[in-house]
């Protein structure tokens, strides 16, 4: 970062000012001050003055003495860079009696914030220019952070981008409570899920118990640049559970995040997706649905599983025990000695270790299934994505 100095050059005090204050302040703070009667150059001076001003992040100007130049220069750095302006006090002190009023600051000016300074060592001097330049550094460099981030993350393949953010998402995912679906077992009341979605090779479906509420989190990358992206509205869960007592009155909120490096039109997608309850600010859709659980304490007979494939008629299409909700068949394990291909179950029938249960032996309840869909658009760097989905899982709420 570069300041470029504009003073009364081969001035004692000024001087002085330049080599025990300014220079000082800015060296404290990584700045590189730049003086053109100190560069090295075989130039023409205009030029290099111009030239400088440009390459420079701001400017100090200091009026002592009145140069016609420096007002110039000064001017001329307003055009883009902000300008510290410093004088030495005796130039503010008006009347016929002060014998620096030909050099007092100059009408146009009187109405900037100008630092004032006693003498090249005044501490109340170089305090309040570490204030300034701290003031107008730090957003500065926030910016070129910025800049720099949205270089490197737009250098990287897409591949390469869409696994950094969901490494960034896991991140911030585990900050905020929240474990991997398929590490979830034996918490929140949640067994295992059936489904975990993979992209890019990485399982992303998140879980956190919220007070009352079984919070879900699934990530989407979108890389389509024309398509709109695709919200899979399904009564069918995504997540097995082994009910028990201390769900209680447990209810779903499930999250599905896309996440998209170029703009989507949002209110394109409302327009596909009317049924849908919408907070724009947010960007965010959401529905309502009703889920069918067991009422009462399932654990006893074993994994409770939502899947509408578990069973179909006329034979058993899977080897793991389970609820189905199409037919009402609860499989444990079958009878002693027979096997899976003979089995033929009437609609209502299950076995367990030799025992039958049915739908009256296991009633049923509903309880509320909330789903969002949440669009994180115009993904620039990782930082931007990491404050953004932060800032939306702070924004959760109970449904």
């Amino acid at each position: 970062m570069k300041c470029f100095i504009a003073m009364a050059f081969g001035q004692s005090d000024t001087d002085q000012l330049y080599d025990v204050a300014i220079t000082d302040v800015l060296r404290s703070r990584g700045v590189q001050a730049v003086r053109v009667d100190r560069v090295e150059h075989n130039e023409d001076i205009d030029d290099r003055i111009i030239q400088e001003i440009n390459g420079a992040n701001f400017a100090i100007a200091d009026l002592t003495y009145a140069r016609p130049s420096v007002y110039y220069e000064a001017g001329f750095a307003e055009r883009a860079i902000p300008v510290i302006y410093t004088i030495r006090r005796d130039h503010l002190t008006p009347g016929a009696g002060n014998r620096f009023i030909d050099y007092r600051l100059h009408f146009d000016l009187q109405m900037k914030n100008v630092i004032h300074w006693e003498h090249p060592r005044d501490l109340q001097f170089r305090s309040r220019l570490l204030a300034r330049v701290d003031h107008l550094v730090g957003p500065m460099r926030s910016r070129e952070e910025i800049e720099r981030g949205e270089t490197a993350f737009q250098s990287l393949p897409i591949e390469g981008r869409t696994a950094l953010l969901l490494n960034v998402a896991k991140e911030v995912l585990t900050d905020f409570g929240f474990v991997a679906a398929s590490e979830s077992k034996g918490r929140f009341g949640c067994d295992a899920f059936r489904r975990v979605d993979v992209i890019q090779g990485h399982p992303f479906q998140f879980v956190r118990r919220l007070n009352d509420v079984l919070v879900i989190i699934e990530l989407r990358i979108h890389t389509e640049r024309d398509k709109l992206p695709f919200f899979h509205i399904d009564d069918k869960p995504k997540y097995n559970l082994n009910f028990n007592r201390k769900l209680g009155s447990l209810r779903f909120l499930e999250r599905t995040i896309v996440c998209a490096f170029l703009a989507i039109p949002f209110l394109d997608v409302c327009h596909k997706y009317p049924t849908l309850s919408i907070e724009p600010g947010k960007k965010l859709l959401r529905i309502q649905r009703a889920l069918e659980i067991p009422a009462l304490d399932a654990s006893s007979v074993g994994d409770v599983f939502f899947s509408y494939e578990a069973v179909r008629a006329g034979g058993v299409r899977s080897v793991w025990s389970g609820w189905d909700l199409a037919h009402g068949l609860l499989i444990r394990s079958p009878p002693p000695g027979v096997e899976l291909s003979e089995l033929r179950f009437p609609g209502s029938l299950a076995f367990r270790d030799g025992f039958k249960f049915t739908r009256q032996n296991l009633p049923m309840r509903e309880t509320q299934r909330t789903l969002e869909f949440q669009i994180l658009d115009g993904i620039t760097s990782e930082a931007s994505f990491r404050k953004r989905l932060r800032e939306g899982l702070e924004g959760i709420e109970a449904p």
